[in-house]
């Protein structure tokens, strides 16, 4: 049998350390489906470890990219890859604190499941954002919070998991409530002008473990896609008073956004041009993504391939069918993605 030759990324550090401890399993999994494993550890801090400099030092030589750990560890291994000609498929194990990205697309953390997807899977074709030239594979954020998922620190995270988020969300509750930035925002010749509070650019349902777009007047149109070539924005007004601040917590907490609320604005769009008087911090994919005056934020449609299992509900939730690496439907995708 001609062994497929596979890069496989491991952050041992992801979710509760649950990444390092599943690596055995997952490699041994890899092989029995076939796989020929170049493995490397993720190590940010060492410049010619890292996934940018491990990807483009190979480019050709491997037929399928794998990473073990969460969103973060997806993000930096999605901006590598963008970089390059020939993008390869994309086989994630999530074993980060929210796996957002995987959740979205139907990913299970079934170590043996997700690598029989080697042979019996097939290729999702993912829409991919860009914000001032940073991919960024699910959201895009600003304001109140949004500055919890990296800056809560890796040791609290692999104790408490999920909840340290909570933990260091609510030990920063007066300084996100008050947060407020004036914004232009430009979409689809509309023009979106005052005191935001929060602002999400997102390619899937869930952010940071919540249902961000489960409001009834989303639920109106398509379902959050990840190969439809729009995002989906959502965007909320700083309130004036604790009376608005009362109400956007409840048009949130009943996910009734549909009430025409003057305080929160949820839309789909492709390109947005976001300018402030003062410079915001992003985040993308829960990782640091820079502070910014102007922000120019772009859908790239199906610029990434993941590799799903042929269970998997993740292309019905990515708005069409699954397909064969080669555009086919249902007869051909049965046949391993990757031959």
């Amino acid at each position: 049998m001609e062994r497929k030759k596979t890069l496989l990324f491991i952050n041992a550090r992801a979710g509760m350390e649950k990444g390092g401890s599943e690596s055995y399993r997952i490699m041994e999994a890899l092989c029995r489906q076939g796989c020929e494993l170049t493995v490397y550890p993720v190590l940010p801090a060492v410049p010619e470890l890292s996934i940018d400099s491990i990807l483009s030092g190979n480019a050709g030589r491997f037929e399928l990219v794998s990473c073990v750990g969460g969103d973060g560890t997806l993000h930096h291994l999605v901006n590598a890859l963008m970089k390059e000609e020939e993008r390869m498929p994309i086989l994630y194990f999530p074993f980060g604190s929210t796996n957002d990205f995987a959740r979205s697309l139907g990913i299970p953390a079934s170590v043996t499941r997700n690598a029989a997807s080697v042979t019996r899977g097939s290729l999702f074709p993912c829409d991919i954002g860009s914000l001032n030239g940073k991919y960024f594979s699910y959201v895009a954020a600003f304001g109140s919070f949004t500055k919890v998922s990296y800056s809560t620190k890796q040791d609290l995270k692999n104790v408490l998991g999920y909840p340290a988020y909570l933990l260091h969300g609510l030990q920063t509750l007066p300084e996100n409530l008050n947060y407020s930035r004036r914004l232009k925002i430009l979409h689809d010749g509309e023009v979106e002008e005052g005191d935001f509070l929060f602002g999400a650019v997102s390619n899937t349902s869930s952010i940071g473990g919540f249902s961000a777009f489960g409001s009834s007047a989303l639920k109106q149109k398509p379902s959050p896609a990840l190969n439809d070539g729009l995002f989906e924005v959502l965007l909320i007004r700083a309130p004036k008073n604790i009376q608005e601040l009362t109400e956007i917590i409840g048009s949130l907490v009943s996910a009734q956004m549909d009430r025409d609320s003057p305080y929160i604005r949820a839309f789909k769009s492709a390109e947005l041009f976001i300018e402030s008087e003062r410079s915001i911090e992003w985040t993308l994919d829960g990782e640091y993504g820079g502070k910014f005056r102007r922000a120019e934020i772009r859908n790239h449609p199906k610029s990434i391939r993941i590799l799903l299992p042929a269970e998997s509900g993740g292309a019905e939730k990515g708005g069409g069918k699954r397909r064969s690496a080669d555009g086919r439907g249902k007869g051909a995708e049965r046949k391993a993605a990757l031959n």
